[in-house]
């Protein structure tokens, strides 16, 4: 297997993977089994999530049945058009997933905090390792409220059109590869959709 297709398969960004890494081999010098076992099944979930997500095709690509045509075009109208209950039922199911993978990738840092805390009890390792823990949850927890943040702009029928055709555009960008992308990534077009709303 390719270095490129061993890395869509990576359920975590480099410096996530480095780190659980270096935490598993801890718990491995110390015995600690059972908790390396709750590290190997949650990110066994995430896996299933993320091979559930790449079944189904990405928005970027044009999709028919029968008569019907469906782009990236004819989806971010649809987007700024729905309202806030009717999002979900204009988001695409590998959109919808994502949601749940960002969900669950904040419920395993938890964990990993969790399990730190238990593992370590020298506090000076303790305290280095739930930092770097905690900057990875809050990364997950950006990127929801962020998503959050940006549906509402898309519902918001007081902003313009075009604003919300904006937002909308900038949240598929954000929905199509939860997976690998940094949150980084992303800093610079965020900024400037919210500069465009005030």
């Amino acid at each position: 297997m390719s270095p490129n297709s061993q890395s869509k398969k990576d359920v975590l960004t480099p410096s996530e993977r480095e780190f659980v890494n270096r935490v598993r081999k801890s718990l491995e010098q110390y015995r600690l089994i059972d908790m390396t076992q709750n590290i190997h099944r949650e990110l066994t979930g995430l896996k299933m999530i993320a091979e559930s997500i790449r079944q189904y095709p990405s928005p970027f690509k044009t999709q028919t049945l029968g008569g019907r045509k469906r782009d990236m075009a004819t989806l971010i109208d649809a987007l700024a058009n729905a309202t806030f209950f009717t999002l979900d039922m204009v988001l695409p199911t590998r959109t919808l997933l994502g949601g749940a993978f960002i969900t669950a990738k904040i419920n395993f840092f938890r964990m990993l905090s969790y399990l730190i805390v238990e593992a370590f009890r020298d506090r000076k390792i303790q305290i280095s390792l739930l930092n770097e823990s905690h900057l990875f949850l809050s990364q997950a927890v950006y990127s929801k409220v962020t998503e959050a943040l940006l549906s509402s702009m898309i519902c918001d029928n007081k902003l313009s059109y075009t604003l919300r055709h904006r937002a909308a555009r900038v949240a598929l960008y954000m929905w199509e590869d939860r997976i690998n992308r940094e949150m980084a990534d992303f800093f610079p077009i965020l900024e400037g959709t919210w500069a465009a709303r005030q």
